[in-house]
């Protein structure tokens, strides 16, 4: 997992995790070529996106009701109007993508992407989680408590 941190010092990029997600990105090309004769199969994942930005929108909305922020009441009206928008299209916009898989692109494929960067996200804050635990003595949970997100 350290080596995926590398910095490059000539190219000042880390090119392992760069190899690691060219490896991955064409394995999924591969599969989506061999299972559905193209890779705009993956055009699916989308619902992936769209789902992140619904969160987004609830974020918002959430914030704007919120007594937390210090902010004008026209700003809080208008980040809580503008979130519940932004949630309300991009749930249609999801439910359009897997209502009508056939139209956009939708496949086990592209939805398996999308939820196995879920569940590997999952993962990967667990073991964080435990290992920052048992090495360093540091509870990585306090973060949100700590340092605030906004």
């Amino acid at each position: 997992m350290v080596r995926l941190t590398y910095l490059s010092p000539r190219f000042r990029t880390p090119i392992y995790a760069h190899l690691l997600d060219l490896t991955i990105t064409a394995a999924l090309i591969t599969l989506a070529g061999i299972f559905y004769g193209t890779f705009t199969a993956l055009y699916g994942a989308t619902v992936g996106a769209l789902m992140y930005f619904m969160a987004v929108g609830v974020g918002a909305v959430l914030i704007g009701v919120g007594k937390r922020l210090s902010m004008g009441r026209g700003l809080r009206a208008t980040l809580t109007v503008s979130g519940a928008l932004t949630t309300a299209v991009m749930a249609y916009l999801t439910y359009q993508f897997l209502a009508y898989p056939s139209i956009w692109g939708g496949n086990w494929l592209a939805y398996g992407v999308v939820a196995g960067a879920v569940v590997l996200g999952i993962v990967a804050y667990t073991v964080s989680r435990i290992v920052n635990i048992r090495r360093y003595g540091i509870d990585i949970a306090i973060t949100y408590t700590e340092i605030p997100p906004e």
